[in-house]
């Protein structure tokens, strides 16, 4: 009975955490700006694989905002600015704001949490921030004005769970090529901490370069898909550099 009442406890604990979980705001932040931007993008979803990821946001003070179809402008000065919802998320995967109530005053700092576990199909899955920005229109006598507006450049890229959770997130690593050998496509999985422009070779047997490729990597796990008809069946070796450090593996194509 104890032994039961215990695990009940610890079950709605548990519950409790992850409905309050929270991200941590970055009080470094002094320029008025949404961390990561579009350029560096979301960590990848692995499935079945716990998903962090935390979205920094600094807000602004004034602005400038169109008025009128002549094409004029006025000044605004922001209020707070709320996020009135995220859709596309991966099922599993959920937001969270810091403050609670979603609502960034003006000069603050906050942050939104992405978290969970998905089991969705490999793929990318847009994510649209709806927002609205409360404030007054100072050249108008301070007149209460409201705009609403959408981010849409984020993405989450769900891969599968073939051994990608092994990947030391922390550093530039790389998976060995899955399936191996192969006779169709294969996949080589590997993480960067940030955008960076990396480099994959392939050598036959006897050392030569057979066939070499440039990938702009965004921040996280990519991917880069092999075809075997690029290839002879044998043996392989391929090596995938950063610039500052090259990982080698070997892999093995067979005939079809």
């Amino acid at each position: 009975m104890i032994k039961r009442i215990l695990a009940l406890l610890m079950a709605t604990f548990s519950l409790v955490y992850s409905a309050n979980a929270q991200c941590t705001p970055d009080p470094t932040l002094t320029i008025p700006g949404v961390y990561p931007d579009s350029a560096t993008g979301l960590v990848d979803a692995i499935q079945g694989v716990s998903y962090s990821e935390v979205i920094q946001v600094r807000t602004f003070l004034d602005s400038i905002v169109p008025a009128g179809a002549g094409g004029a402008t006025t000044n605004f000065r922001l209020d707070y600015i709320e996020i009135d919802g995220v859709s596309g998320l991966p099922n599993g995967i959920t937001y969270s704001c810091n403050p609670s109530n979603c609502q960034f005053q003006e000069l603050s700092n906050g942050c939104v949490l992405l978290s969970g576990t998905t089991t969705d199909p490999v793929g990318i899955y847009p994510i649209t921030v709806d927002v609205t920005a409360y404030g007054n229109l100072t050249q108008l006598f301070n007149f209460p004005y409201n705009q609403s507006f959408s981010v849409t450049y984020y993405e989450i890229n769900v891969n599968l769970n073939t051994g990608l959770a092994k990947l030391n997130k922390n550093k530039f690593d790389v998976a060995q090529n899955t399936p191996n050998p192969f006779s169709n496509k294969s996949d080589i999985y590997f993480n960067v901490t940030q955008p960076t422009t990396v480099e994959l070779k392939f050598f036959n047997v006897l050392g030569n370069e057979v066939m070499s490729h440039s990938i702009m990597a965004k921040k996280g796990t990519n991917v880069y898909t092999l075809d075997a008809d690029k290839f002879s069946p044998g043996v392989y070796m391929y090596t995938i550099a950063n610039g500052s450090a090259t990982v080698t593996k070997r892999m093995v194509v067979s005939k079809r």
